[in-house]
Parts: C-alpha cells; sequence; structure tokens
C-alpha cells in the first residue's frame, strides 16, 4: 500500500507562543499549505531534517533570546530553503534583510505574510537573500 504524496508545499513554522503557532497552522493550511510548527530550538532543528521544508518562518525571540544563531545554522543546512524571519522590533526587520530571505514585523497583516510566503516559493528565490527592507504598515 503507497502513501499519497503530498504536492502541497511544507512550511516550518517556529515560534514559542502556541496561541501564534495555532494561528499559523490554521491560516496557512487554509491558503492550502502543508503546516508543521516548533515550539523550542530542539524541535525546530529536528523538524527541519524531518520534515525537509519548502520554507521557513521563524520568530526572532523566544524565551528572552534572540533567533540570530538558530537563522544562521539554518542558513548553513538548508541553503536553498527560504528563511523569514518575524519580529515586533524594527531594527531586527531591517537587519534581518540583510542575511534572510525576507524580514516581515510581526505586526503586519496575515497577508503580508501570506504574500511574502508566495513570492519566495514561486517565484524562484529560494537561496537568495533580499536586497531590502519590505516596508509594510503595521
Amino acid at each position: 500500500m503507497s502513501t499519497p504524496v503530498s504536492n502541497k508545499p511544507t512550511l516550518l513554522c517556529v515560534d514559542d507562543n502556541p496561541s501564534v503557532l495555532k494561528m499559523y497552522r490554521v491560516i496557512l493550511a487554509g491558503f492550502g499549505y502543508s503546516v508543521a510548527v516548533a515550539d523550542s530550538r530542539i524541535a525546530a532543528v529536528r523538524q527541519v531534517h524531518s520534515e525537509r521544508p519548502d520554507l521557513i518562518i521563524l520568530d526572532h525571540e523566544m524565551f528572552g533570546t534572540a533567533n540570530g544563531e538558530l537563522a544562521s545554522r539554518f542558513r548553513q543546512v538548508t541553503v536553498d530553503v527560504p528563511l523569514i524571519l518575524v519580529s515586533a522590533c524594527t531594527s531586527v526587520v531591517e537587519d534581518g534583510s540583510h542575511f534572510l530571505d525576507a524580514a516581515l514585523n510581526k505586526n503586519s497583516p496575515i497577508q503580508v505574510l501570506i504574500d511574502q510566503v508566495e513570492a519566495l516559493l514561486h517565484t524562484g528565490t529560494t537561496g537568495r537573500r533580499s536586497t531590502g527592507l519590505v516596508e509594510y504598515p503595521a
């Protein structure tokens, strides 16, 4: 008996807030994505290896610690996987756009995230970094 193969892109959402993870799961699944979630750095690393996501959405700060090191680690092992950093801090969003595929303000409307996910998945920009900050009203 064979297992059906899903053509849905898999997104890995990493955040320490269960409500945010639930929101990501519900909304992104509603847009046709397969959604894996991780609520810790350890779980995120495991999910990267087990799920082989097509795109990663990473909260900048988890449990009071910045995730810059985790983002760098993901970039090393998932060179061709787009990485979106989400933060409530404007300076982090500005800085993140220099070494990640995208950096978004956590207070942006969900459609901004959806647009960025779709752009990164469908335009073949995997592995390339944004050349600047994508500005959206909060």
